[in-house]
């Protein structure tokens, strides 16, 4: 089957540089500020009220164009605080008191409920005094042009679209556990509505960046709750215009703090950022801690803050809570500001690679039974009947425990590429990929399971717990160590329900078409994972129940350009390995063969091994390089490991360097998040002394940074290659001054359409477009720690 996706229509983007900086403002759980000063509202506790104040009186001088709430407004809903004397009535007061000044301001805002504003605390009872002062039927947002509308069968989740000197933002407030929200005598038809109605606003707003807040997503251990799980699968990774998503209701490991980040690539391939910020249990309900999301479009970054408008009695030396510094004038020198790095940090983010137009696309299908295919490959393999061959089975299963031992899958699609009528010629590219399977049959659904591409050969016919050595290991040699993808939560809960779900292979397709070798994917359960869930294999009766790979590839030929010492006469590779300890803190090893990777190497002095490296003249108008008008569709970097170790992270550098660095020169190497990004582009291996990369060619995606050089070629500093804390088994990287076939040495293979410059994803709305959307939201819409 072939689907045709066109891009948008758009106008010529802004130049960055005539992009001012914009912030918005983040307020994490305001429960305790509006209990403590129920008796007192707009007292010297009322902090929810100091924040509000301070986000209008600095509109102008922060040029704060949006507010965000995330739940838990009030500690009760309905019934007395205990030793405080407010009832929730007055509670309430407080919470109104405070957000009506954003309302009798010009600055957007939006606010949503959390598991303490229902009657009945974790969301029994209803939302009605939530519904009552801020949902659809408060007339909170009477009047406001920004305001999309509520969903109607909650009046709980409501959208808000506003302007920013980058173009048009949306945002979707979402309540607490929006996945599987609660039913309730005000709400009859809560469940499963609030997705599709979140689906179906980004669909009347294509293309425009799209913020998510609801108020539980991530944990302060910075992974996905069951509700975040499903969000990301059902909504964030399959809508490319979703770029970050804010959380609150989890407090930190002791009571705290709760700060964490986490980045994932969505279904395109491009990067979500996902952050939990709560103070609740700091002193007086958390001191009025907030976050300030400052956008700087002209460096192509986002700078994340942590900042108190309150400057009196804030306690800076809280368990965990990291140093604190007076704000300045920025901030009209009143406050504080925390500058430790979970609380100050910066993202790469370019507006014109991240938001522009989709690229035009064909989809490819894979099925057995469809258009003559007859490729699939699956099965799955039984703990506890180790001998068992079940590649017949018109199922599949997996499992963490099936009575003594763990149920595992594997799947994969053969035949891919090629020049027949259903293949993916191999002048395209990869735009994105799933696996689409479906969840059916009796006590189909359950917990989960983590996808990881698989390293090592195996046939349906013949593929055993016992022929495999005891099932799949996810140890870098049969499997990769860390998963492409995971569906689900690693709980005995039900994570995964019945119906057709997608797996993300954006990352292995595009491996495969670089060189990887397509051994399929291997579907492994949550340690957790006791619930275990029933998919239809390639064998199910009825062709439409049967797993089905879904590829959108380029519409177009792209252009590939492979950046290899040796080469074709390319030789700009620069690489070269650091050594903090050994006694070679001066030695400069950039002729060395080899690149260690190591978290603790030498018997003399150990210490940290990194390496760096960079691949110079991408860009220009040479008959080898990519030219300056050209978009780049994918980039791939390859690697050959040369001695098996425990882990790699690669980050993107930001400053300068040459092949005669070494650790003293770069003053203690390079460090993470303030010479490099915070995040890690590609990750592989483990956190500890196990070895988690095998040897031989590994393939990394780094179609971010190709995507940001591009923008500004002046940034391409290359990588940081650096070993997990804890990593202590080096692994070695062939360098670019190795020895014999050209093969082995790093590689960059970049693919791009010729003269397709980007275009952005979003325009500014003529009249008609607004009437749309007023039309829309009045038909759709009229109508580290223990969580708080």
């Amino acid at each position: 089957m072939k689907r045709l996706c066109l891009a948008f229509l758009c106008l010529p983007a802004v130049s960055a540089s005539a992009q001012s900086p914009f912030t918005i403002a983040v307020l994490p759980d305001t429960q305790n500020y509006s209990s403590q000063s129920a008796s007192t509202p707009g007292g010297p506790l009322d902090f929810f009220r100091v924040q509000t104040q301070w986000i209008v009186a600095n509109q102008s001088r922060n040029n704060i164009v949006f507010a965000t709430q995330l739940g838990d407004i009030v500690n009760n809903a309905s019934t007395p605080n205990g030793a405080n004397p407010g009832s929730a009535n007055a509670q309430w007061n407080v919470a109104v008191g405070a957000m009506n000044v954003l309302k009798n301001s010009s600055v957007p805002h939006s606010i949503l409920p959390g598991n303490h504003d229902w009657t009945s605390t974790n969301g029994t009872g209803s939302l009605v005094h939530y519904r009552s002062r801020f949902g659809d039927t408060s007339g909170f947002y009477s009047g406001k042009s920004w305001f999309l509308g509520f969903d109607p069968s909650r009046g709980a989740n409501s959208a808000q679209r506003f302007s920013t000197p980058a173009g048009d933002m949306l945002h979707l407030a979402l309540e607490w556990n929006a996945i599987n929200p609660a039913v309730s005598s005000d709400r009859p038809d809560a469940s499963g509505n609030a997705i599709a109605w979140a689906q179906g606003v980004i669909d009347a707003n294509p293309g425009i960046p799209t913020i998510i807040s609801t108020h539980n997503y991530i944990t302060p251990s910075g992974v996905r709750d069951s509700n975040g799980q499903g969000l990301f699968d059902t909504l964030v990774s399959r809508n490319a215009q979703v770029f970050m998503t804010l959380n609150g209701h989890y407090v930190g490991g002791g009571g705290s703090i709760a700060e964490a980040s986490l980045v994932s690539t969505n279904q395109r391939g491009l990067p979500v950022y996902q952050m939990l910020s709560d103070y609740q249990s700091r002193n007086r309900g958390g001191d009025g801690w907030m976050r300030l999301l400052e956008f700087q479009p002209e460096s192509q970054s986002l700078r994340v803050r942590t900042y108190t408008p309150v400057s009196s009695g804030v306690s800076t030396n809280t368990s965990g809570v990291g140093a604190t510094v007076a704000a300045g004038s920025e901030f009209g020198n009143q406050g504080l500001l925390e500058v430790d790095s979970d609380s100050d940090f910066t993202l790469p983010l370019d507006f014109r690679t991240r938001f522009a137009a989709p690229i035009q696309s064909v989809e490819r299908s894979f099925r057995n039974g469809e258009n003559g295919y007859a490729g699939t490959q699956d099965t799955y393999l039984e703990g506890d009947s180790p001998s068992t061959n079940n590649g017949n089975s018109d199922h599949f299963w997996v499992d963490a425990v099936a009575t003594s031992a763990s149920n595992q899958s594997l799947i994969r699609f053969d035949q891919l590429f090629g020049s027949a009528a259903n293949q993916i010629p191999l002048d395209r590219d990869i735009v994105s990929a799933r696996i689409r399977v479906r969840v059916t049959g009796s006590n189909a659904e359950g917990s989960g399971f983590l996808a990881h591409r698989m390293l090592r050969s195996w046939s349906e016919s013949s593929a055993t717990w016992a022929s495999l050595t005891n099932g799949v290991s996810n140890d870098g040699r049969e499997a990769l160590a860390r998963p492409t993808s995971q569906l689900g939560v690693n709980a005995s809960a039900v994570g995964v329900t019945e119906g057709y779900v997608d797996i993300d292979v954006t990352r292995d397709i595009r491996a495969y078409l670089n060189g990887a070798t397509n051994h399929g994917v291997a579907l492994l359960p949550f340690e957790l994972g006791t619930n275990g869930i029933r998919m239809a294999s390639s064998e199910a009766i009825n062709i439409a129940d049967r797993p089905q790979l879904i590829v959108d590839v380029t519409a177009q030929s792209v252009v590939t350009r492979r950046f290899q010492n040796g080469s074709n006469g390319y030789n700009g590779t620069q690489d070269t390995e650091i050594r903090q300890g050994n006694l070679q803190q001066s030695a400069n090893l950039g002729a060395n063969v080899n690149l260690l990777v190591d978290d603790s190497f030498g018997s003399v002095a150990p210490g940290r091994t990194q390496a760096v490296l960079r691949f110079d003249s991408i860009f220009g108008n040479g008959a080898s390089q990519v030219p300056t008008d050209a978009r780049v569709v994918s980039a791939t970097l390859k690697l050959n490991v040369n001695d098996v170790g425990s882990g790699l992270m690669i980050h993107r550098l930001t400053r300068n360097w040459s092949e005669q660095s070494t650790w003293r020169s770069l003053v203690d190497g390079m460090s993470i998040g303030s010479e490099t990004t915070l995040f890690a582009e590609a990750l592989a291996g483990v956190e500890n002394e196990s070895i988690g990369i095998g040897g031989g060619l590994m393939y990394f995606d780094v179609t971010a940074s190709l995507m940001a050089w591009m923008s500004d070629p002046l940034l391409n500093f290359g990588w940081l290659l650096s070993a997990p804390i804890g990593a202590t088994d080096g692994l070695r990287i062939d360098s670019s001054e190795a020895i014999g076939i050209n093969t082995f040495r790093p590689e960059l293979i970049v693919r791009y359409l010729p003269g397709s410059p980007l275009s952005p994803a979003q325009v500014v709305p003529e009249p008609a477009f607004l009437a749309a959307v007023s039309a829309f939201a009045f038909i759709t819409c009229r109508r580290r720690g223990r969580a708080m």
